[in-house]
């Protein structure tokens, strides 16, 4: 199965609510409290089959909460595109470390692949402002195939794929664009994998 990177802008005036709300916190990132304690697989194959996702014991329905903010999904490419930001596979120099991976961890682990992670109103504007400083071709001669590989970077296939490239492209022109609207709004950002 597949990680897919996601993003969603978040308005300040949500921020101190998905710190201490963890319903809000599910609902923001599409997991739901009860459901997210079952396996991934699991719970692609509840989805698949048009299964409910049953409630846990004495567990009263909640209410819908109401959600604000654009989500950008990086798919596969997320550590791609991080590595290509960063040049190395987790790491980096922030602020452009917290661009795909976020940077404050919040709440519990999501889906098995760790907690989602929080940049401020202020960090998202300096992101989105490291971000506009690289240039396409900058970031493109950093893609390597090979060394990508051997790194491990997340799916892997890099060197063989020669489709990566334009896949690489068109999301880091869709993150750029992503946290300039997330900057001009003071919107702040959340991250996870799932």
């Amino acid at each position: 199965m597949s990680m897919n990177g996601k993003l969603r802008r978040i308005p300040a005036t949500d921020v101190q609510r998905l710190r201490t709300d963890e319903d809000f916190l599910n609902a923001v990132t599409g997991i739901d409290d009860f459901a997210g304690q079952f396996p991934w697989y699991l719970r692609l194959l509840l989805r698949l089959t048009g299964t409910k996702i049953p409630m846990a014991e004495n567990a009263s329905p909640k209410k819908p909460v109401k959600v604000q903010g654009e989500i950008l999904n990086l798919h596969k490419s997320w550590q791609g595109l991080h590595y290509l930001i960063t040049e190395h596979p987790w790491e980096g120099e922030p602020p452009l470390s917290h661009a795909v991976l976020g940077d404050t961890e919040i709440g519990d682990d999501l889906t098995g692949y760790g907690p989602a992670r929080l940049n401020d109103p202020e960090e998202v504007r300096q992101i989105a402002n490291a971000l506009a400083a690289l240039s396409d071709a900058e970031l493109l001669r950093r893609f390597e195939g090979q060394r990508m590989d051997e790194l491990e970077i997340y799916p892997g296939g890099w060197q063989s794929d020669s489709s990566w490239k334009d896949e690489l492209r068109g999301n880091l022109t869709r993150l750029r664009a992503f946290y300039k609207r997330a900057a001009a709004a003071g919107d702040a950002t959340l991250t996870w994998i799932e």
